[in-house]
């Protein structure tokens, strides 16, 4: 057991040294702001989207919108504390 942490302390230690640790960590909380990002628009979405979201689902169908035009719209609608 204690070689086994001496060996993680050592790399450990490696990773630090070489700037490798910092960076790991950076894209860890990069990728948990993405995530509570994304997961705040999803429960928005699906809490305050309404008649606007059924407006914007019609036009899917009938392929008048992109999803990602009407996502814009939605998250623009967010942004300014608009409803449509």
């Amino acid at each position: 057991v204690g070689a086994l942490r001496e060996a993680i302390d050592c790399h450990r230690e490696a990773l630090a040294a070489d700037g490798s640790l910092q960076a790991r960590r950076r894209e860890i909380a990069q990728r948990r702001l993405m995530k509570a990002g994304e997961d705040i628009v999803r429960e928005r979405f699906a809490r305050d989207g309404g008649e606007r979201m059924a407006a914007l689902l019609h036009e899917l169908v009938e392929r008048r919108r992109s999803p990602r035009a009407a996502a814009r719209d939605i998250i623009e609608d967010m942004a300014t504390g608009g409803d449509g």
